[in-house]
């Protein structure tokens, strides 16, 4: 039996805290010590008890479903009817892009981010997001191209993110791929 807990102690040593194995018995030289049984069952914390079932052999132990929450306001601030300039000044003065690069916008989109699954999935802002592709020519024809979403908010750049696909960014409507305003 204790050959079976300390193979677990190990495989999950890397995902629970140091101090649940440390309160099991699991040695911090390698984890070749097994806890008294009684010692393990006398708190039945959640780090312990799925030590228990995996000791057992028991592999489905219920994990708690955390979602992302959609946002429960409809307040996304003023549409950015400026937002080609707004975006194109901000990247040129805060993020030393070339002002001779090609930049092309998509329409804003309602959208929203959120706060990540460890910190509960609920949202840490909403407002308009805008796809941005910029081509920066280079010499001998060469062209290299970088894709942005600017995050806006009344009439105010927010942040602006490397990837356009973050899975904390949101679209509410999907972003459309025929209309682009070429600045």
């Amino acid at each position: 039996m204790a050959s079976r807990l300390v193979v677990v102690c190990t495989a999950v040593g890397l995902v629970a805290a140091a101090a649940s194995l440390g309160a099991l018995g699991c040695a911090s030289s390698g984890g070749t010590e097994a806890a008294p049984a009684q010692q393990a069952d006398a708190s039945p914390s959640r780090t312990r008890r799925v030590l228990r079932a995996m000791k057992d052999g028991i592999t489905s132990v219920p994990v708690p479903s955390v979602r992302y929450e959609e946002p429960t306001s409809t307040d996304y601030g003023r549409y950015p009817r400026n937002y080609a300039k707004l975006v194109k000044r901000h990247l040129i003065r805060f993020m030393s892009f070339p002002e001779d690069a090609e930049y092309r916008f998509e329409k804003p989109q309602k959208g929203y981010m959120s706060k990540g699954l460890i910190q509960g999935g609920g949202v840490a802002w909403q407002g308009y997001l805008v796809d941005i592709e910029i081509v920066k020519h280079m010499w001998l024809d060469q062209t290299e191209s970088k894709r942005l979403v600017a995050r806006v908010r009344d009439g105010e750049i927010v942040d602006v993110h490397s990837d356009p696909e973050d899975p904390l960014l949101h679209r509410l409507s999907p972003p459309s791929k025929k209309k682009r305003k070429r600045r």
